[in-house]
């Protein structure tokens, strides 16, 4: 996590930590207010669309880009693709309730791993692969 300098009221410097970025594509807003709560210790941003995604993705830096496979506007694997020749530093974690797809699918799309949200420890397993995947990518 970063660290930056804030001034308080009394002139004393304080150390604020800014919270690592997530970008969460996913169209179900109960499941993005899961994803809030399950990673409590990042800043996590959610869009609804792959539309949504390609500008968000255009102006900011993410530490972690989570991808929902099927979204309003198209297929978050082929999103995928795109933002592996885009941005070759914010790792990606495919989340889908789709158990069709395969681990190995999401790997060929530019992913690092498929989480399926059905799996009984997709809670317990989405916030150690974040932390996994995104120091690692800020190192």
């Amino acid at each position: 996590m970063a660290l930056i300098a804030d001034v308080a009221p009394e002139g004393v410097f304080m150390a604020v930590t800014a919270k690592a970025r997530v970008l969460c594509v996913e169209d179900n807003h109960d499941e993005c207010d899961l994803v809030r709560a399950i990673l409590d210790d990042y800043e996590v941003v959610c869009v609804a669309s792959i539309a949504e995604a390609r500008a968000r993705l255009s102006r900011d830096r993410f530490a972690l880009i989570l991808i929902d496979e099927h979204l309003p506007d198209g297929s978050g694997l082929d999103l995928c693709k795109e933002i592996s020749k885009m941005d070759a530093h914010s790792p990606v974690i495919i989340i889908s309730g789709d158990d069709l797809i395969t681990c190995q699918e999401a790997i060929d799309a530019g992913a690092h791993t498929f989480l399926p949200k059905s799996k009984p420890t997709y809670v317990e397993e989405l916030p150690q692969l974040a932390h996994q995947l995104a120091h690692s990518a800020r190192a």
